[in-house]
């Protein structure tokens, strides 16, 4: 991280102050297991650190196993001592993962999460790169990111504040990627005073599925000088609505020696690792969460649609009948025929109908979707003919998600699983048929537990069924059992409370 590589990865990249070199670009030196990995890099810092008798380097291994390490030093002495406008240099490592987010399950850009972040909400409530006492000036940072909502993560301003409090802030930008100095997102841009030394469409996400980021920006012909003291923040997301792993490095020099921020144990400087599917694999032990953020009630009361996203959605509570264990896919119909059917609509036209069950260690699902003419669009699968499952155990966990696309002219049926924003290449198969009926077509499913990241035997869980039904003129009608389409399907509070009935003979 000093050198401006997050999240334990490996690249090559040159900057003013630092640069770094290997063979392995965009490589992680862990393995999905954890287990650490042999990455060779060159690691080069070029920032002057001024002394006045005497200067101590320190490596200093934390890990289990030895490590062998190459490095040389240059210095300069001289002989007319020390200028009293040279500064001690400084630098701060800082994570908070996750970060305390008010709302990490809400799409970016939408009202759902638009609401003002100032004043002392904003003093309170940023994430933290740099806050220190003294005299000095501020030369930048780097910030890391995993990218654990998916999307873009980006949204946030960052706000710096020099000697003490006031509003608005000495500098306020507009977004994240404007004051690492890029635009409309972060490209793979190494520049000399800013850029991605480690970019996330290299490392398996971007804009979709999240993966793993690392921006820096310096301010060298531009230092932030501070008489007393320096706060320097940036947003997570809209108002601080995401609960992304952020870290990040601030650099500093300081008129005088102060302490440093101490970073947390080894172990919750670890980065969170994915499976071979891309799926986040968290590990509470290794967390070291950022103090949650929460909304005040004037907030709440200038941003109405912020409000009405953060209550649940209208009570919708499902009795899912228990099914024999080891039902074939042939007597789920027959099976469920019988049960109370979920009828969705969209602007009072019916959609369709729907009916789930639970077999053993199977979520079953049969929709009967009014849509005369699959459509399939790519890559918007939800513009056309859709059928799509989501499934959580809790409202704060992100869903698993199984998009079912009918067959459309030479295109065959299709089942698509997702996890956490990613599209899953090696997951079990999902048992599913899909058959023309009158006036539309019928889907039915099952659907393992697992893969939706519930654990099998639950008696209650949450539960959403989306139909997408195409119409004239680019109209596209979407609904769901418990809410009206929103942009924010990867929320599951407002998803429908399934509780299993049942003995399942």
């Amino acid at each position: 991280d000093f050198f401006g590589l997050g999240n334990g990865f490996a690249n090559s990249y040159q900057s003013a102050l630092f640069s770094a070199s290997t063979q392995h670009n965009n490589q992680m030196c862990y393995d999905e297991n954890g287990r650490s990995r042999h990455v060779g890099t060159a690691l080069n810092c070029y920032a002057p650190m001024p002394f006045r008798k005497r200067a101590v380097v320190e490596l200093i291994n934390e890990s289990e196993e030895p490590h062998q390490k190459w490095f040389y030093i240059d210095y300069e002495t001289f002989e007319d001592g020390w200028d009293d406008e040279l500064g001690y240099f400084h630098a701060e490592f800082r994570r908070a993962n996750p970060f305390g987010g008010w709302g990490g399950d809400l799409a970016i850009n939408t009202a759902e999460v638009d609401i003002p972040c100032k004043e002392r909400f904003a003093w309170t409530n940023n994430y933290v790169i740099l806050e220190t006492r003294g005299r000095g000036q501020y030369i930048g940072c780097n910030l890391s990111v995993a990218n654990l909502c998916g999307g873009w993560w980006g949204e946030g301003d960052d706000m710096i504040w020099v000697d003490g409090y006031k509003w608005p802030p000495d500098l306020h930008g507009t977004g994240s990627e404007d004051y690492l100095g890029h635009a409309w997102g972060m490209q793979p841009n190494a520049f000399w005073r800013n850029g991605s030394s480690v970019f996330e469409g290299h490392t398996g996400g971007y804009r979709g599925a999240g993966g793993y980021q690392t921006s820096y920006v310096f301010h060298l012909e531009n230092p932030i000088y501070f008489r007393r003291e320096i706060k320097v923040t940036i947003e997570a997301g809209h108002g601080n609505h995401l609960r992304n792993d952020y870290s990040s490095t601030a650099y500093w020099y300081a008129a005088e020696p102060v302490p440093v921020k101490a970073p947390p144990p080894v172990r919750q400087r670890r980065p969170v690792l994915r499976d071979a599917n891309g799926v986040w694999l968290i590990d509470p032990e290794s967390q070291c969460p950022g103090p949650e953020v929460r909304l005040t009630h004037e907030i709440l009361a200038a941003s109405p649609a912020v409000a009405e996203a953060l209550q649940p959605a209208k009570s919708v509570t499902l009795e899912v009948p228990r099914l024999p264990a080891r039902l074939p896919l042939g007597s789920v119909r027959r099976a469920l025929g019988a049960k109370k059917a979920q009828s969705i609509r969209a602007n009072g036209r019916v959609l369709g109908r729907v009916r789930l069950g639970v077999s053993g260690d199977r979520l079953a699902l049969v929709a009967e979707v009014r849509d005369r003419k699959p459509k399939r669009v790519e890559p918007n699968f939800w513009e056309g003919s859709a059928v799509e499952l989501f499934v959580a155990p809790g409202a704060n966990a992100m869903p698993g998600q199984v998009v079912f696309l009918p067959a459309s002219g030479k295109r065959r049926g299709e089942a698509r699983l997702y996890r956490q924003a990613s599209r899953l290449v090696d997951a079990p198969g999902v048992e599913w048929e899909i058959r023309t009926m009158a006036g539309g077509y019928s889907l039915i499913t099952l659907v393992p537990f697992a893969i939706l990241g519930v654990e099998a035997g639950r008696g209650t869980f949450l539960v959403e069924v989306a139909l997408t039904v195409p119409g004239a003129k680019g109209v596209v009608w979407r609904g769901g059992i418990a809410s009206a389409a929103t942009q924010a399907w990867n929320s599951a509070r407002r998803f429908a409370r399934a509780t299993v009935s049942g003995s399942g003979a």
